[in-house]
């Protein structure tokens, strides 16, 4: 937010050389390494983040919504990082005036709207790949269970499914897991992380 509140919070922590990234303007950590930050556009609070390696960039939209003037700011990115569901609160989940029915069709429409801005963006900044993640989570307190049997997440199915009509490429990772120009590096029993249970 650029009011340097987190930055003295640091130093009283006893950090001496603390940086604070000022909206739109680069920091170079190397100099092939460059690191810009945005605020968002919305009414999400988390910043954007855009790296810079070389001649590869990510932009990282996660919980931030988007600034559609930073496209004016880094040209073209190569990768686009966003939650691959809706909203994670305690709308509408939590609200006692809905049905079951309504709560689930609710979230089945913002995760749909997250994968269409998800798609707006990446086209927007001429991406080549979307990196779908932080939708990892389930609610460990045993007292919201019942809350996590009601909430509705999209899978890395659902994504794949979705930009499998694009030009798009998912780099469908899962914790663990990690890719670069040799490809996929999975782990080996990957799929166990789907089932319910063992999550």
């Amino acid at each position: 937010f650029d009011d340097e509140r987190l930055v003295q919070r640091i130093k009283k922590l006893g950090f001496k050389n603390v940086i604070e990234i000022k909206t739109g303007e680069p920091v170079y950590l190397t100099d092939d390494i460059k690191l810009m930050s945005f605020n968002s556009a919305s009414i999400w609070n988390d910043s954007i983040s855009y790296w810079e390696f070389g001649n590869f960039s990510i932009l990282n939209v996660n919980d931030a919504g988007f600034n559609w003037k930073i496209k004016d700011a880094i040209g073209d990115a190569d990768v686009i990082c966003l939650q691959f569901t809706g909203p994670t609160s305690s709308y509408p989940i939590v609200w006692t005036h809905l049905t079951e029915n309504e709560k689930r069709q609710i979230q089945l429409r913002m995760n749909a709207g997250m994968l269409r801005m998800f798609k707006s963006i990446a086209e927007t900044c001429n991406s080549t790949y979307v990196l779908p993640f932080a939708n990892f989570f389930e609610l460990a307190n045993p007292e919201h269970q019942q809350y996590n049997e009601i909430i509705v997440k999209n899978s890395l199915e659902h994504v794949n499914n979705y930009f499998s009509r694009t030009n798009l490429k998912v780099l469908d990772l899962i914790p663990g897991e990690s890719w670069d120009n040799n490809g996929f590096k999975r782990l080996p029993d990957r799929e166990k992380f789907f089932d319910n249970k063992f999550m």
